[in-house]
């Protein structure tokens, strides 16, 4: 990794357990391995947003990004993900709104943050560990600014304290170089030590005073912090002088992310403290990046009106997190279709699965536990592979290898979910070139007759891509399948009371040969006829003699 970490200085690669991953760093511009702590355990930060407004899709979508992420580190790679997330409550534009409206700063910041978490949690949207707001973190601020001060990184003037940029050694420029190239706007007054300086601590006017909320107090006097500075005092008050991974949107690059990354190194006295730095595409809408201050954007309840939330985090699932998405109903269509197309696969799973004697439950926990009630084939002694069902079972575990290598190459999700896709046209495929039987009886005395699939073989490709699909946050899976979910789990248990309580019955009298049969396919028949067809599940051999027979044990 010379390469790497001889690049201009800039990025070392870190101390701990290499895990396999690479992902772009906006420090390097290019893909590098992930090195997290030898505890498994990544530290990651992530600017949230300036409360003053509704919410729209261009927000949904960083977060829907930045939750897909966190999934796939969390419940893919199991990896420890501890989390924050910061919240700018105190802001220019919280200040003009509570100016017009009358009231205090900090109840119009509340307002939008709670309708922030609605619209995210509306897109199953995890919330993180942590959530930090600039006004629960004032000490904090003062402390980070005071030290800045005292190692002469920082200066004071007019009630204001600013950034020194030109002390800092020469290291600013180390996220954005670009910015060594800008000019000054000419003509701009200028009593800064130098152009590129910023704001620390903000001293505060007379029209802002009469403002609730808008000003505190300081060593400087009444102010409030830069917008800079409270990213990383409060990122820096939870995960100390190092930190792991540290996100944003792509509009925070600069000046935001390069001002965090200079004040925070110099604060900690430390050459890297954020070892990675990631930046989420924007959103387009009319070749123009979303918006509220332009007016140019579609509000999550406006989107919600017309479409599921499934379908926007498919459409960010079909994108490199990373890269940008130009917003329309055209460029909807095809993340409505794939949900649509995983709708009418799960069904299809469901028919199949209850033909073969399998049903799915989804757990309260939000993952899918596969329960056999019965499988055929097992039930037999025996299974057999075709040719066709071998020639299925390694395209699943082609896809599997595949779908690993691109999660593991920067969270490369377009080529991931693609992949999954055609294996489930590979199962409708493999489902439709199967014998037409769908009788699965059988005797005592004669052969069992082959099922159409392969059981063990189709219901793992079942189990892949619900599981595939619930990792990565779509709650497609849940209305799919039983939305009784409750009532069917009651009925089910009640099922294995009864069947449990006829077998022991049976066993005791030592009649099972002659009177345990017939209640045992009574109690079927009554769960077939009676309970699923309620539920609107309909199987059309739920139990046989033979499978009785074979499954008692494993039901006592």
């Amino acid at each position: 990794f010379n390469f790497l970490i001889n690049q201009g200085g800039k990025w070392v690669v870190p101390n701990g357990m290499n895990t396999g991953i690479t992902l772009y760093n906006s420090l390097t511009r290019s893909q590098v391995p992930l090195y997290i702590p030898l505890n498994n355990t990544c530290h990651w930060y992530m600017c949230g947003p300036t409360v003053y407004n509704i919410s729209h899709i261009g927000h949904a979508c960083t977060y829907l990004r930045w939750d897909i992420l966190r999934r796939i580190l969390t419940d893919y790679f199991k990896i420890n993900v501890v989390s924050a997330l910061g919240i700018t409550d105190i802001d220019d534009k919280i200040i003009s709104v509570a100016e017009k409206l009358n009231c205090s700063a900090l109840s119009i910041a509340r307002k939008y943050e709670n309708l922030f978490f609605k619209d995210m949690t509306s897109f199953n949207i995890l919330e993180p560990f942590s959530i930090l707001r600039v006004s629960e973190h004032i000490d904090d601020i003062i402390r980070f600014i005071e030290k800045l001060i005292l190692s002469g990184k920082a200066y004071q003037l007019e009630g204001s304290v600013y950034f020194d940029t030109e002390v800092h050694g020469g290291r600013y420029g180390k996220l954005f170089p670009e910015a060594l190239l800008s000019e000054y706007p000419p003509g701009k007054k200028n009593l800064k030590k130098n152009e590129r300086d910023f704001a620390l601590w903000k001293s505060g006017n007379a029209r802002e005073l009469k403002i609730e909320g808008a000003l505190w107090d300081s060593p400087w006097g009444k102010g409030r912090p830069g917008w800079h500075v409270e990213c990383s005092a409060m990122a820096s008050s939870l995960f100390g002088k190092h930190l792991d991974i540290h996100s944003g949107g792509r509009d925070l690059l600069y000046p935001h992310h390069e001002n965090e990354l200079a004040q925070s190194e110099a604060f900690h006295a430390v050459d890297q403290w954020a070892n990675y730095w990631l930046h989420f595409g924007l959103v387009n809408l009319h070749n123009e990046k979303m918006s509220k201050s332009s007016n140019c954007f579609v509000s999550v309840q406006e989107f919600l009106k017309s479409y599921f939330p499934d379908h926007l985090r498919m459409l960010c699932l079909l994108f490199k997190y990373n890269s940008v998405i130009n917003y329309s109903d055209d460029a909807l269509k095809e993340a409505i279709v794939l949900v649509e197309r995983l709708q009418a696969f799960l069904c299809r799973a469901q028919n199949v699965s209850h033909r073969l004697g399998i049903a799915y439950i989804y757990s309260l926990t939000n993952h899918l536990v596969l329960i056999f009630v019965a499988s055929i084939n097992l039930a037999c002694g025996t299974v057999r592979f075709s040719p066709r069902d071998l020639k299925f079972k390694e395209t699943l575990m082609q896809t599997k290898s595949l779908v690993h290598d691109y999660l593991k190459s920067d969270f490369d999700t377009p080529k991931a979910v693609r992949q999954v896709f055609k294996l489930i046209n590979a199962a409708n495929n493999y489902l439709q070139e199967g014998p037409n039987s769908t009788d699965f009886r059988i005797s005592i005395a004669a052969a069992p007759v082959r099922p159409a699939v392969n059981s063990l073989v189709i219901s793992e490709c079942f189990r892949y891509v619900i599981s595939f699909f619930s990792m990565l946050g779509l709650r497609t899976l849940r209305s799919a399948f039983f939305s009784e979910q409750s009532e069917l789990e009651k009925q089910f248990l009640s099922f294995r009371s009864v069947v449990r309580s006829i077998s022991l019955a049976a066993l005791k009298k030592r009649d099972l040969e002659n009177g345990g049969y017939k209640d045992l396919l009574k109690e079927c028949d009554r769960l077939r006829d009676e309970v699923f067809s309620k539920l609107g599940i309909f199987v059309e051999v739920f139990a046989s003699l033979f499978y009785c027979y074979k499954t008692l044990q494993s039901f006592i």
